[in-house]
């Protein structure tokens, strides 16, 4: 799924839609659930009237029209402004295979042609993914025998994870001074 795809969908119209397609279509219910539970307790929506768009209160869309604003921009600066960075119809890069395997990946992150909040937004993305996938390799499971659970999985190789953050102070500005 492509940052385009994504940003597609994003409207209430799109959602209900693709609701609709996953009732119909008999997706599986880790795949409408999601759906459901977001159109059932997005405020003045009705999920009876799913199929029915001018039925729609005018308190949902504007509850709705708020909360994809937080991601509009961020789209934006993907799709848009750094378009001919990240692909635009492709898979993301897999930054589990790059930890893992000892793969080289360089993130530059050019503070000085964009504003301070747009470097901060995508270092702290970057920073975020990586720190989720480390965190993960300390023990992810949550069920099982206590044997298998307790027992955490490191990743041993010959040389140990090389993590270089050039212009960190570019999107840690306030939290490192």
């Amino acid at each position: 799924m492509s940052q385009r795809t994504i940003q597609a969908h994003l409207p209430l119209r799109a959602i209900a839609k693709l609701y609709i397609q996953s009732v119909e279509q008999q997706w599986h219910e880790d795949a409408q659930l999601p759906l459901k539970n977001y159109l059932g307790t997005l405020s003045g929506f009705d999920l009876a009237k799913v199929d029915s768009p001018e039925e729609w209160a005018t308190t949902a869309l504007d509850q709705h029209g708020f909360l994809i604003q937080q991601f509009t921009r961020m789209l934006a600066l993907f799709n848009d402004t750094y378009g001919h960075v990240f692909a635009r119809d492709a898979g993301d890069i897999d930054l589990k295979d790059v930890v893992h395997n000892d793969r080289i990946l360089v993130v530059l992150i050019p503070a000085l042609e964009i504003s301070s909040s747009e470097a901060a937004t995508l270092g702290r993305l970057y920073v975020s993914q990586l720190a989720m996938i480390l965190s993960q390799d300390l023990g992810e499971k949550l069920e099982g025998k206590p044997d298998d659970i307790l027992v955490i999985r490191k990743y041993k190789d010959r040389f140990p994870f090389l993590w270089i953050c050039d212009e960190v102070g570019a999107y840690y500005t306030e939290k490192l001074g």
